[in-house]
């Protein structure tokens, strides 16, 4: 399977987790009373999300995804591919919350009157969750990468984590 195909079956995949995992992330922090539901209990752990996600979600496993296959070649440590993979998040969530919510203005999402926000769009507080982030998504897009296209069978993702701890 050539290159381009891999990459829109791991953009569908990574499109895929990115809207559920914005679904559980608003979940636990109770925002679906903010979009006006407010007869469902915080307990209920519902949720919501844009189609918009996908495509940003997708965005963001393709570069975080590659960020071990040139690693391959020469080592990186993980705890490096972290720190590139958050600004990766970073530019990638504010970038496109500027074009959709602030110049389209479709309002997914903001974060205005959180601390540390850049313009509504992004807050610095998520930083240490996105650096924490960025192994589970390397594992996921090693994965994969092993049952659809037959590569290498990554380690566990407890091995992955061992990694970044012991700053491999």
């Amino acid at each position: 399977m050539n290159n381009f195909k891999k990459s829109i079956l791991l953009f569908i995949v990574m499109g895929v987790v990115y809207l559920n995992l914005e679904i559980f992330m608003r979940a636990m922090r109770g925002d679906l009373f903010k979009a006006g539901f407010h007869d469902v209990k915080w307990i209920s752990l519902a949720g919501w999300t844009s189609l918009w996600m996908f495509l940003i979600g997708g965005i963001n496993g393709l570069f975080i995804g590659s960020l071990n296959e040139g690693t391959k070649k020469v080592p990186v440590p993980l705890w490096a591919q972290s720190l590139i993979g958050m600004l990766i998040i970073f530019l990638i969530e504010f970038f496109s919350g500027f074009i959709l919510n602030v110049r389209l203005k479709l309002n997914i999402w903001s974060y205005k009157g959180w601390p540390l926000n850049i313009m509504g769009q992004i807050t610095l507080l998520y930083i240490p969750l996105w650096f924490l982030m960025i192994p589970f998504v390397i594992w996921l897009d090693d994965i994969a990468r092993h049952l659809l296209f037959q590569e290498k069978k990554p380690g566990t993702l407890v091995s992955f984590y061992k990694k970044l701890f012991k700053g491999q």
